[in-house]
This record gives C-alpha cells, structure tokens and sequence, in this order.
C-alpha cells in the first residue's frame, strides 16, 4: 500500500510517496521528479565498520508516516518518522540503541536524487562558489559550519530556471545537534547528492538523531532562500540594526591613535563607526583585574615602540574622543576563540581545546583555541569578563565580536552529542554559544549593536546585527546569504593597494555592503593613503553608502543585465529600490577609462508597477534614465556607466 504527503496549498507544490516499507517512491517539486534513481538510506556505524542500509531491514509501520528498521547483526534501531509541516516536509530519523550499547560515532546518510536530465538543472547553497551549473559540482562535498569551503546555511536547493521548479533541503535552523553536517554531490552520472549527518554520538541510553526539511521552490535560488528567511525569520533580522541601518564608514583604532589623525579621519570620510582594538594586555583578558597594563601591542606589533600603559581611563578617553567627533566605539572582544597559549596553558589547562594527537590547535601570534563551553574554567573567566567589561566603559557603543569564524572537532571535551569513530568529542563552535548571548543580551537591552568578523554559521550569527568580510576575497559572496535580510554586511579592506580597496567596492555594490577605511590597530597613526586610493574612497563610498539598510529583493529573477555585468536588487529604506550594476572584467584603475555606451536593463519584480522614476549614480555623477514599460515589469537604458553604478528606482 503506498502513502503520500503533500504541502500545504500555496506556493510549488512538494509531494513525496512512500511504499509500505516507507521507502521514498516518489518525489515531486513542482514540475520537476527528483525519483530518477531508487536511493536507500544507511546508517554507517564506526564502531563495527558497518554500513546498514534500509533495503536489508526489517520494516515494521507503527502508523501512517511513522517505521522502524531493525538488522539482526545489530544493537540499534532506526525509527523514522514524516510529518507536513506548512510549506515542508519534516523526515525525522534516530538511531535508538539498546541497553548497554557500546559508545560509537554514527552517519546517517539521506540521499536526495537528481531528477534526469543534469545538464539543465543549477545547484545552489550559501558559498561563494554558487549557483553553479549542477554538472560542475561532481565530488563536492559542502560542510556546513565552515566560511573556507564550506556553506554558512545548512541548505542546499536544486532547481530548473526553465521548468521553473526546484527542491530545496536541509536542516532545521537553532536546533541543539551534534557531530557535522555535510552535502556530497555525487557525481553528475551518479545519482544525487547525500546528505550526511556525521559524528553523532550513539551508545546505551543514548540514541543519535536528525532532521531534514524539504521545500519546494521557484526555478531561481532566490526563491529557495526566500524560503529559509520566511521559515526561520530570526535569523536573518539585524535584532537593534543601529549601525546596519546607516550610512558612512568603518575604520579601526586604538586607544593611543592621536586626536590629530582622529580629526583627519573625521575630516575626510566622515566615519560612521570604529572598531576599537589593542585595549587589552593579551587575547582572552578583555578586562584585565590590574589598575594599568602593557597593550597586546607589545607583543603583537613590537615595532609600534608601544611603551606607554594603558588604563581603563586611557581607553575611556578614546570613547569620548571618537563620541566628541561623532563615531561610534564597538570596543573589541572575543565571545571564546583566541587565547595567548602561555596564559591559557597555565591558567585555563583544562580548556585547551586539542586535536585528535592531543596537539593544541594554533590561531593567531602564539594563540590557541580555549574552549568557552560550561564547565571549563575559561568559560567561568570570561563570564565574569563580559560583566566586568561593560562596568569599565559603559559609555561604549556596542561590540565587535572578533573571530567568530573557527570551528573544528575539539577532542579534549565531550558535549554529550559528538563522538568520533569510538572517541567523544565536542564541536567547538558551540562554545561560543553562552557568552555571545550574555553579550547579546547586555548590549540589545541597551539599544547597543552587536558586530561580528566573520561568523562560520547562520546560527552562530543569530545574535548578531551585523558582521564584517575581511579582507579582499570574495568571501562577502559567502556572508551575503547571512545578511539578505538585514543584518549589516561590511566589507573590510586594509587599503593596501588601490586594487584591494577597488575590490572591496565591488563587494559593496554586489553583496549590498558597507565599506572600510582601514585605519591602524597599534600606531598612533596610519601612513598616508595614495592618492589613487582616495580617489577611489571619493568615487565609489556615496555609491555603498546609499546602500544602508538594504534588504534582497527574494523574488525569482527579479532583474537582468547584459552578461558583462553583474549586480542586484535591493529594498531600500523609505520605499525605494536599488539595482547594482558592476562591470565584471574592468576597472577604474585603467588609464582614460571612458564611460560605458548605454545598455538595457530590466526589473521585473512585483513592486516594478509602481517605479515611475530611475536615476543612475555612477562614479561620474547621476544621470536620470527613461522608463519603458513591458509585461511584468520595465526596462531603461543604463547611461553614464563607469564600472560601478548603483540605479535608484522610486515607487509612488
């Protein structure tokens, strides 16, 4: 006897059928099947080298959308269930042992099959590398939790632009799990992608399990993310967007940088906020106990000739001093990640975070990991830290999270839900979790902002309202999907080289980013800028800037351009829209760069009725464009382009 379960009316329908033994028969997202080849669920044990696989169970059905699998050889269960939960389907699997079950790792292994024909299918999840034509991603293994090489949503959709359909899956957002996640794309001639859900830990009273969701999808992956913002709205939102809702830009101090240069930077960029570093004696004392104290910058920049003392006063000076010039402080913390290794060695041994030979795990100069995770003596110091540091410089604007990027398998400490192979062991990440929410707590209470670098997670970044990309890669392209929603996104140059801060304009306009100028973390002033840099600095920052408080326009497809060009479609504060417009293969930096011959665009998103004026601001001023009306949406010839241009489009 078959089964079937079918989302809610509304959007693309999802159907899936399940025979008697609960075996998937059928799949089907909108016009697309995804049953082309009969895929089984395993479970892979580490502990007897065992993969079990469901077509050699025993299958018992305890009701409508509920199984149990059992083996002879084997001292678990697996208990499987289905439920429609609004616009998805929810497959929940554990692992149940039996009494006395010895400790072991377990994989449960979901595969979600390829419908037929590949070679028209686009895959997409939230990395830098996608969307990309399904054929290109054979033997990519995507973990989640990882900003490197791995996807900061756990998410992945599959979809055809031309059957206007696509499926996507994953799991659920805040929900407690251990081990890793991870999507393997099987080879294109293969059969679909498995998700696997690795390193649970199984043993007697102890089962091990997961969940996948399933939705269906428009033909575009902004219809699939749409669909993670709608479901999980949390996560996405900036909680107190004070700082992500503004224009103007970043720059990082310290507190011995002169008033001088602070009225330099004033001056010429009008900053919106400042990072203030190098406070603190060392990486994990944020709020040292002593009266006075030697800076970081001793030992981090020793040619800085930092020798002067810093003190609680000192710093709160340099609160004021950035207040008087109308900048907002986020004084520097770290929520667990670094920690100067001689300190954590001796004071915080049983912290230390360690590989699987035991090694402790490097970060920055002389640093290592020190797990912050209850019970540790390092998550005790720096609960009170957090308290101590906002009595010290309660006049502080909020905080900038640094670090927030680092996660790995810490096998010196077990958090009841991760093993690997026959070891426990405890996901690192996780320790961030009870002093970023004291954090967030203290600062969102106050109205404050809460920032981040580089969050590994739309999880981890919850809390957060914004969160920086550093440097000049395209891993903005990654932290965009984390930030579609309105959460800040700054891109962060060092302003090295005129063609680092080119590329960090590029960022802006095409991830809807804030953008940086640098500044100095030990001196008491930076060196001078080239003048190509602040010719840049001049020409592109009112372009990012009237980016602020940008939110994605989720609708599929929602604008074109010519294929030399690339950008996006924003919502814009006050009931506008912003389309981004970028040359892909040049540069301002060319000599006698000429401005572009016009070129059409289009947008075609629902609110296009209403547009009745549009106005191109490039780097050569702003140019006012004719609308041409067309079915389901308009079109304008773009003028006055010179690699990077930003449309305003107002609606009446």
């Amino acid at each position: 006897m078959a089964f079937s379960l079918r989302t809610a009316n509304g959007g693309t329908p999802l159907v899936f059928s399940l025979d008697d033994r609960g075996r998937v028969t059928g799949l089907r997202a909108g016009a697309l099947s995804f049953d082309a080849f009969p895929l089984d669920l395993e479970v892979q044990d580490d502990l007897r080298k065992r993969i079990y696989s469901c077509r050699d169970a025993a299958t018992e059905k305890t009701d409508d959308f509920s199984f149990v699998r059992r083996w002879a050889d084997c001292d678990f269960t697996l208990h499987e269930n289905w439920r429609v939960e609004g616009k998805m389907i929810v497959r929940r699997l554990r692992a149940e042992p039996v009494p006395g079950a010895a400790m072991r790792a377990v994989t449960i292994r979901i595969p979600v099959s390829y419908p037929e024909d590949v070679y028209s299918l686009t895959a997409w999840s939230a990395n830098q590398a996608f969307p990309r034509p399904l054929p290109e991603t054979g033997g990519l293994k995507l973990f989640y939790e990882d900003v490197c090489y791995g996807t900061v949503l756990p998410a992945v959709a599959v979809y055809s632009a031309k059957e206007r359909s696509g499926l996507t899956f994953g799991a659920r957002l805040g929900a407690r799990r251990g081990g890793r996640l991870a999507f393997a794309f099987r080879d294109y001639h293969a059969e679909g992608i498995d998700v696997e859900f690795s390193c649970l830990l199984l043993r007697g009273g102890h089962p091990a399990d997961c969940e996948l969701l399933y939705a269906a999808t428009q033909g575009c992956y902004r219809s699939a993310l749409a669909f993670w913002k709608e479901a999980f709205p949390a996560f996405f939102a900036a909680p107190v967007p004070v700082v992500s809702r503004a224009a103007g830009p970043f720059f990082i101090s310290n507190p011995r940088m002169s008033e001088e240069y602070l009225d330099e930077v004033k001056e010429r960029y009008a900053p919106l906020w400042a990072e203030v570093h190098n406070h603190f004696p060392r990486y994990g004392e944020y709020a040292p106990e002593a009266p006075a104290w030697e800076s970081v910058i001793v030992h981090d920049y020793p040619e800085a000739d930092c020798r002067e003392k810093f003190t609680p006063e000192l710093v709160n000076r340099h609160i004021a001093e950035l207040h008087r010039r109308n900048i907002l402080a986020m004084l520097y913390f770290q929520a667990s990640g670094d920690c100067f290794t001689p300190y954590a060695e001796a004071v915080f041994p049983d912290a230390v975070a360690r590989d699987s030979a035991g090694r402790i795990v490097k970060t920055w100069k002389d640093c290592c990991f020190v797990s912050a995770m209850p019970g540790t003596s390092f998550h005790a110091h720096l609960m009170k830290q957090i308290d101590r540091f906002f009595a010290l410089y309660p006049d502080m604007d909020g905080v900038f999270l640094d670090q927030l990027c680092y996660h790995m398998l810490d096998y010196a400490h077990a958090d009841g839900l991760t093993a690997v192979e026959t070891r426990e062991a405890a996901r690192y990440g996780d320790s961030y979790a009870v002093p970023l929410a004291r954090i967030a707590e203290i600062l969102h209470r106050a109205g404050k902002s809460l920032w981040a670098n580089g969050p590994f997670s739309i999880e981890v970044a919850k809390d957060v309202d914004g969160m920086m990309s550093e440097g000049t890669g395209d891993y903005a392209r990654t932290y965009q999907y984390m930030t579609c929603g309105g959460k800040g996104l700054l891109v962060h140059s060092y302003a090295s080289s005129a063609s680092d801060v080119e590329s960090m304009f590029r960022m802006c306009l095409v991830c809807g980013g804030s953008w940086s100028v640098s500044g100095e973390v030990a001196k008491r002033r930076p060196e001078k800028y080239p003048d190509k840099v602040e010719e840049l600095f001049r020409l592109c920052g009112p372009l990012a800037d009237l980016l602020a408080g940008c939110v994605w326009v989720l609708e599929p497809e929602p604008f074109s351009l010519p294929e030399e060009y690339e950008g996006n479609l924003y919502e814009l504060p006050g009931g506008r829209l912003a389309l981004t417009v970028v040359s892909r293969h040049d540069t301002l930096l060319r000599p006698a760069r000429a401005a572009d011959p016009s070129f059409r665009a289009a947008v075609k998103c629902s609110a296009a009725c209403r547009i009745v004026r549009a106005e191109n601001h490039s780097v050569d001023g702003i140019f006012s464009l004719d609308i041409v009306r067309e079915d389901g949406g308009i079109s304008f010839a773009v003028t006055g382009h010179r690699v990077f241009s930003a449309v305003i489009l107002s609606l009446n």
